[in-house]
């Protein structure tokens, strides 16, 4: 987030238990949706739960979010990892450690792999903007 404190991070059920315990060794306070009891909910359900508890990062493997639902007011920041598999996530934890930490409210963005050659070792490439999605570029 683009503000003095780290952000308070919420991780999707759909990404791995284990981000939570990766997340709090960098120093990121974070708790997944099955640890705050919202396992099941509607994607709305947990944006407006999230909010309400001060979460500021929604951490997700779910980009088709972006076409669900409206993120420009919110005070939330969305980020979307582009896979789930635990070793792959693992993987890319640096990469996934600075953005979150330059995040700003009322944005979606996915972290966007496709030109990398070798995920670990990629590096951030600029962005691109469209239709109110950040897409973050690694190479």
């Amino acid at each position: 987030m683009t503000q003095a404190s780290a952000p308070r991070i919420l991780v999707d059920e759909c990404l791995p238990v284990k981000m939570v315990e990766w997340l709090r060794g960098a120093g990121f306070e974070a708790c997944s949706v099955s640890h705050m009891g919202w396992s099941g909910r509607k994607d709305a359900d947990i944006l407006t739960l999230a909010e309400r508890e001060g979460f500021n990062v929604l951490l997700t493997a779910d980009a088709n979010m972006k076409d669900q639902h409206k993120f420009a007011h919110r005070p939330l920041a969305v980020l979307a990892l582009p896979v789930n598999r635990l070793q792959t996530v693992e993987g890319i934890l640096p990469q996934v450690f600075d953005t979150l930490k330059n995040l700003a409210a009322g944005t979606f963005n996915v972290m966007d792999f496709s030109s990398a050659a070798d995920w670990p070792r990629a590096t951030p490439a600029g962005e691109t903007r469209s239709a109110g999605v950040t897409y973050l570029k690694f190479k």
